[in-house]
């Protein structure tokens, strides 16, 4: 999904309208949600799109893609839809994955915050800047 058909990766065909979108995305998720400490964008071919607050982008990023993918796929195998989010848990850290168009947003949060109150401010927030 990341390819263009001249076969460029998304990272390289983005305008600068989208980069611009992407970075306020994040901006906004991490400034205007608690318990959000850090959000990146990635493509599907694992390409870092952007990143707010996060150390180590790569390694989170391969971590939403890969998960994310799987995510998507069990969806369209198994007839369940489309993946909306997941969570992924670490030792005391928490990763929820989210499925865009054509990229995944991997949002770091607070162990301690509530993941259903997170998640649901997370949807609202997306619906209102897509």
């Amino acid at each position: 999904m990341s390819e263009n058909k001249k076969g460029s990766n998304i990272g390289e065909i983005m305008k600068m309208d989208d980069k611009e979108f992407i970075r306020k995305l994040l901006e906004g998720l991490v400034s205007e949600i608690d318990h959000v400490n850090g959000v990146l964008a990635v493509a599907d071919d694992g390409v870092i799109l952007d990143d707010v607050n996060v150390d180590d982008a790569d390694r989170i990023g391969a971590i939403a893609v890969f998960m994310g993918t799987i995510g998507v796929y069990v969806g369209e195998t198994l007839h369940l839809g489309t993946m909306e989010n997941s969570l992924v848990e670490f030792q005391g850290q928490k990763l929820i994955i989210v499925h865009r168009d054509i990229y995944y947003l991997g949002i770091l949060i607070d162990p301690k915050g509530s993941v259903k109150y997170i998640k649901t401010m997370v949807n609202d927030f997306l619906r209102s800047h897509s």
